[in-house]
């Protein structure tokens, strides 16, 4: 297997902590970002940036041609059914050989995307098991689009669903909860509810574990959070950590 990956949307949050922690497990990493604002910042931390979007995908197919994992951390958006077939069209050839030879294609999606399932069926915890009932219209279309990833046979494909997303430079989750400039912080619901939370170095390791056992089978679902935690316990640990 080769050690090259390709992070699309590594200029984001969850994106830019994929790529470090593929780059961390010794993989070679290269890194799809809209500007060359972040290009130094990539590169200071030994990820190959690639200057680009989803939509000129000519412009870096032949480096894609060259990786065995690609990872989407962009997520659900207007482009994504017109990639996801472009990037069926770019890898066809390889499956006409063996199952060997198809790239792993990791969809970053979410948790939201399970909707009302948990009170539908009446029960406290949802795994990979439970079929989502999403109830907004874009975990709708998230949803939809899972199911169009994990038919595909081209490819090996793996949906992953992160929790709640906190840790490193902050993002939008923790900016929710905790704010350093006035030293507040914001409980919403009962201090009993439990939140689905994952630390983003977690979660790339996450990343890398799939991705290092994802050749084994096809079609894969992971959830990668941390259950169980009431809110005060996370929010307290989240507060320490900002």
């Amino acid at each position: 297997m080769s050690t090259s990956v390709f992070v699309f949307g590594a200029g984001g949050y969850i994106g830019e902590g994929v790529a470090y922690g593929f780059r961390r497990a010794g993989f070679r990493v290269f890194g799809l970002i809209r500007s060359e604002a972040k290009a130094k910042l990539l590169g200071k931390n030994e990820i190959i940036p690639i200057v680009g979007t989803q939509e000129k995908f000519d412009d870096y197919k032949d480096i894609l041609l060259g990786c065995s994992v690609i990872v989407d951390a962009i997520g659900h958006n207007d482009e994504s059914v017109k990639f996801l077939q472009r990037l069926v069209d770019l890898f066809s050839h390889r499956s006409d050989y063996a199952a060997n030879y198809k790239p792993l294609f990791l969809f970053t999606s979410g948790i939201m995307t399970y909707g009302n399932a948990a009170s539908r069926l009446k029960v406290k915890v949802v795994d990979e098991t439970i079929v989502p009932s999403p109830t907004a219209d874009e975990t709708k279309k998230r949803f939809q689009l899972e199911n169009k990833i994990l038919s595909i046979t081209k490819l090996r494909t793996v949906v992953v669903r992160p929790g709640f997303v906190y840790g490193g430079h902050g993002g939008a989750i923790a900016s929710l909860f905790f704010n350093p400039a006035e030293g507040a912080m914001t409980l919403y619901g009962s201090l009993e509810k439990r939140w689905s939370w994952v630390h983003l170095d977690d979660l790339s390791d996450g990343y890398v574990r799939i991705a290092n056992s994802g050749f084994s089978g096809d079609n894969q679902m992971h959830l990668v959070m941390l259950i169980y935690v009431k809110q005060w316990q996370k929010q307290q640990e989240l507060k320490m950590r900002t």
